[in-house]
């Protein structure tokens, strides 16, 4: 169901950018077991995880997802879609990925699944902004606070992924020391706002405020910056 721009799943809301809606997204082995050794196409189902951009890795079979860039028309077609990719099915089914899953993936599948709650300081916040923040987080700690995150492959959002997230789930105190040197910096002005500090990581939350989640996130941010710049101006829209 799609309400304002968002897309809901049994987890939460999702944006389009964060999901794959329009290319049928798969993992070959699981498709393979499906339709069975007479290849029947129609017996093949999506699953809900496939859609979701930040898992690039099958679970169960700890292959790389595959992606088909078939008609927009037939986007709901699973089946339809699968056949330009019958011919490879069996050579991808046996391809490894060099990446085990992530511990995000895992998270964010575990939620996805309803699973129990793990404890983990993402649980308070809507799983996309969740997601979404922990790879911003590692994009910050690996690059700076203006990482290029246009030019990013599947293999560095799986890499900053694996850097937030182990920063994460250490809780809201590993993330605030994370940080300090960035909020260490003495500006030429009194006042700042966020961004002056964080860069990319403040403007791509900023810029999706009015989806769920992302207010609680630089509300948290901007707390954790006043210790050491106690008249930092909130960049809030309100």
């Amino acid at each position: 169901m799609q309400t304002k721009g968002l897309v809901k799943l049994a987890a939460g809301e999702f944006s389009r950018e964060f999901l794959e809606t329009d290319r049928c997204r798969f993992c070959p082995a699981c498709v393979a077991s499906d339709i069975g050794p007479k290849q029947r196409l129609h017996l093949a189902f999506g699953r809900v995880e496939w859609m979701v951009k930040f898992i690039h890795t099958c679970p169960e079979h700890g292959i790389r997802l595959q992606t088909v860039s078939g008609h927009r028309s037939k986007a709901a077609d699973f089946s339809a879609q699968l056949r330009t990719a019958i011919g490879d099915l069996e050579r991808l089914a046996g391809t490894q990925s060099p990446d085990t899953p992530t511990r995000l993936q895992d998270y964010v599948i575990n939620r996805l699944h309803r699973g129990l709650p793990q404890g983990n300081w993402l649980d308070k916040f809507p799983l996309q902004a969740a997601a979404h923040f922990t790879q911003l987080l590692g994009g910050l700690s690996r690059d700076g606070c203006e990482p290029n995150l246009e030019e990013f492959d599947e293999q560095d959002w799986i890499e900053v992924a694996c850097i937030g997230y182990e920063i994460i789930s250490r809780g809201a105190q590993a993330i605030e020391f994370a940080l300090d040197q960035f909020f260490d910096f003495e500006p030429l002005r009194r006042r700042i706002g966020l961004s002056t500090l964080l860069g990319r990581l403040s403007a791509e939350l900023l810029e999706r405020v009015d989806q769920p989640g992302y207010t609680g996130l630089i509300k948290f941010l901007e707390d954790a910056a006043r210790w050491k710049h106690p008249t930092l101006v909130s960049e809030l829209p309100y």
